[in-house]
């Protein structure tokens, strides 16, 4: 989100206007800022609310798994949450396209809300432990995480400057094709860097595993590797540059990136191992059913047409096929545990 015909424009006017009382904070420091949370949005609480509780889930299943041997998930969770801090206040410094909402906890001048914070773990976490249990080879599972974070941040993209979370710039020319008010670079960027990022977790996983103290050795990485997801991925924007400066559209080039993804993901030889086998249905639910309760009050006040629902709804069966995928191609012997 922060670096950014079927396709329209969405009015960014907020769907419960934020009064600039309820902006006054209860603390502001040049670290933090606090908000009374019942002066809030219902819209601005609700999706707080409901990314906490997925954030908590995330990381309760990755500490399950990590007490039971499997130091992956855990390394992940570090290493996204890791990422996420570092993605954010490179683009607070240098990137000027975008502004939050005033939400109940700020930090770094009022700029980062703390449900960002967290967003990047239930983002990158849930799409790779849905993924994983595909048992895709270690050139097909970076495309298809990257494609599963893209489902995930569909709804949540599309909602989110309607119901004023956030506002786009208009004068940034690198954020100025968008679809239904989406700039189409942040579709790319989620699934050229997630995808990136668990390409490197999944690298460095033996060596963490082989430590006498995994959680120590993952913590040692997870910066390390946050930063050089970063610049991995502003190579991976090479290609997408020298596409657009070869006049190809940017709808094209992201379209294009989808379509490769998805063909990857479906004819790859898929392997699953037992240990892949914990999912993270409840959190799929939580998130896609809450974007179900705000895209249907944006819809009833005539703030959502038809186009941008049936993409909300497609990227969610998108992700259901996954979740699904990966519950069919689990062994016999663990399908059970696969929710």
């Amino acid at each position: 989100m922060s670096v950014a015909s079927v396709l329209g424009w969405v009015n960014l006017t907020p769907i419960v206007p934020v009064p600039p009382e309820t902006q006054e904070a209860l603390f502001r420091s040049v670290f933090v800022t606090l908000r009374n949370p019942l002066t809030r949005p219902p819209f601005f609480l609700g999706l707080e609310l409901a990314m906490y509780v997925c954030a908590v889930l995330t990381f309760m299943r990755a500490l399950q798994a990590h007490r039971k041997g499997d130091t992956w998930p855990m390394f992940l969770w570090a290493t996204t949450f890791a990422y996420g801090l570092l993605i954010e206040v490179v683009s607070y410094n240098f990137v000027d396209n975008f502004t939050h909402g005033p939400f109940t906890v700020m930090f770094y001048r009022d700029k980062l809300p703390l449900y960002v914070s967290v967003l990047y773990p239930v983002f990158i976490t849930t799409a790779a432990t849905t993924v994983r249990k595909l048992g895709l080879g270690k050139a097909a599972e970076p495309l298809a995480i990257g494609l599963m974070i893209v489902a995930i941040d569909f709804p949540f993209d599309i909602c989110g400057p309607i119901a004023h979370w956030w506002a786009w710039s208009s004068s940034d020319p690198n954020i100025a094709y968008r679809w239904y008010g989406v700039p189409v670079t942040s579709y790319y960027w989620h699934l050229a860097f997630g995808g990136i990022l668990c390409w490197l977790v999944r690298a460095f996983s033996g060596r963490v595993s082989r430590s006498k103290r995994p959680l120590t050795m993952a913590l040692a990485l997870a910066f390390p590797i946050g930063l050089a997801t970063m610049v991995l991925g502003f190579l991976a924007f090479l290609p997408f540059h020298g596409l657009k400066a070869a006049h190809v559209s940017d709808g094209v080039i992201v379209a294009a990136l989808f379509g490769v993804a998805a063909f990857v993901t479906f004819f790859t030889k898929k392997t699953p191992a037992p240990e892949a086998a914990m999912g993270l249905s409840p959190v799929l639910i939580l998130w896609f059913g809450w974007h179900v309760v705000v895209a249907g009050m944006l819809a009833a006040q005539g703030r959502l047409s038809l186009g941008p629902i049936a993409t909300i709804a497609g990227a969610m069966a998108v992700g259901g096929a996954f979740h699904f995928a990966g519950r069919r191609h689990a062994p016999a012997e663990v399908a059970s545990s696969a929710a």
